[in-house]
């Protein structure tokens, strides 16, 4: 065979297969297009998906906050207790003022109330008076928190009131240091 038969035997094979090649190539580009199309419709469905989850959360976020009002306006109702807090009886050592002490303290008297409520259900006669010595940090946070004194005489309500007092957090005293406490709580059955 000649070097021209076979050229032409060639080109034929060689266009096909360039037309092939180029076909695929625009079909390869195709797919391209169409996945690149596929991606940014994935990421408008991650976005909107994302803002839909984003919405849920919200909607979640508020309903525990609904739950945890009406949680702490059930603790805060009056009950079938009646407690005095602190007053003039309460002995403070440190830069902060009594009556912010105290003011903390009356935020935190429904969750104190409750400690005592949840055993009174138990035992209706319980009574009795519990003096808390507690300390307050150079940031506000109550570094310990114990029963000093107790006529109380149920180690659960003792214990479940020095917890919440642990848990305030006070502002920080005027010039640093700590400020040391002895608070008297008094409770007793409203319905005795």
């Amino acid at each position: 065979m000649k070097d021209e038969e076979y050229a032409n035997k060639i080109k034929p094979i060689y266009q096909n297969y360039l037309n092939e090649t180029s076909l695929k190539i625009d079909k390869l580009d195709s797919y391209i297009k169409q996945l690149n199309n596929l991606l940014k419709l994935q990421d408008l469905k991650y976005e909107e998906n994302k803002n839909k989850v984003a919405e849920i959360v919200k909607e979640i976020e508020a309903k525990k906050q609904e739950a945890k009002q009406q949680k702490e306006e059930q603790i805060s109702r009056k009950g079938r207790s009646d407690i005095s807090a602190g007053g003039g009886q309460a002995v403070i050592m440190g830069a902060l003022d009594r009556s912010v002490i105290d003011a903390y303290i009356r935020r935190n008297l429904a969750k104190i109330r409750w400690c005592y409520e949840k055993e009174l259900n138990k035992d209706p006669k319980l009574f009795g008076r519990i003096v808390i010595n507690f300390i307050i940090s150079a940031t506000g946070a109550v570094s310990s928190s114990k029963v000093q004194r107790t006529t109380m005489g149920n180690a659960t309500v003792e214990s479940c009131v020095a917890d919440q007092i642990k848990k305030i957090r006070f502002p920080a005293p005027q010039g640093g240091g700590i400020v040391i406490v002895n608070y008297p709580f008094v409770f007793k059955n409203s319905e005795d």
